[in-house]
């Protein structure tokens, strides 16, 4: 992680096999440094060099942790996720020194007490982690005193989330688990990373019926994503709010099983 963060103070990530797809006249002389399947590029905070590589790109760049731009081919490429992944693989043991902890830690607390305020728990309340990265939501659940259960595309985010306390689910026992599981899923600063449809479906069909999945999104991204694939299976979408945040979190969406 230390090469990566160390690297550049603004910097922009491709996959190395797109490499060949950025501008040349962007690419000529930039510092640069591949790690795994990551091509990293130093960045200089000068919006014209952003606007060059965005008229390139498949998508408006998200930005991750305020300093790593995610860069794919205008033309298309299906090694976004695993731009993706590599990136949270690189992170995942320092994740939580480089993210605003007590941020994401309230965050979490708002969408659980999103879920419990529309679902009927019979029992003491488990709730799905989707997205779980190092397990910020273990130490909260025992605060709040329901079970979470978490899932995560990247092998050392999960075995960090495991070291933190968390239950965690293998990519295919996630695949395999059967439907109607849980009374909430919950997604905290995950999908303005618009997650594969097939992954946001499979989380949804964990959800009982009259179950609640709650997301937030962060700087608004990924709102249309996720509402193409959500809004026609729910029942009910709210916007629900959390007066009295330290933070700003994006808004929020609720969704309910029919």
């Amino acid at each position: 992680m230390t090469q990566l963060v160390d690297f550049a103070r603004l910097a922009l990530l491709c996959h190395y096999l797109d490499a060949p797809l950025l501008p040349p006249s962007f690419v000529r002389g930039r510092r640069r440094v591949r790690i795994g399947d990551m091509l990293v590029l130093e960045l200089h905070g000068d919006p014209a060099e952003l606007n060059e590589v965005r008229a390139a790109s498949a998508e408006d760049m998200p930005r991750i942790l305020d300093r790593f731009y995610v860069w794919t081919p205008a033309e298309g490429s299906s090694r976004r996720q695993l731009l993706l992944d590599s990136f949270f693989d690189v992170t995942a043991r320092d994740f939580n020194d480089l993210v605003h902890v007590e941020q994401n830690r309230e965050n979490i607390r708002n969408l659980i007490r999103s879920v419990t305020s529309e679902y009927s728990f019979r029992e003491r309340p488990i709730i799905f982690d989707f997205g779980c990265g190092p397990g910020l939501s273990a130490n909260i659940a025992c605060e709040m005193g329901i079970e979470v259960h978490g899932f995560d595309r990247c092998r050392n985010m999960r075995e960090t989330a495991r070291q933190s306390g968390l239950l965690v689910l293998e990519p295919d026992e996630f695949a395999r688990m059967p439907s109607e599981r849980y009374g909430g899923v919950f997604a905290s600063y995950v999908l303005h990373l618009a997650p594969s449809a097939g992954d946001l479906k499979r989380a949804w069909e964990l959800l009982k019926r009259g179950g609640v999945f709650v997301a937030n999104f962060h700087k608004t991204a990924g709102m249309a994503e996720a509402s193409f694939v959500l809004d026609g299976l729910a029942s009910s979408v709210t916007a629900p709010t959390f007066p009295g945040c330290q933070y700003n979190h994006g808004p929020y969406r609720r969704y309910v099983r029919r």
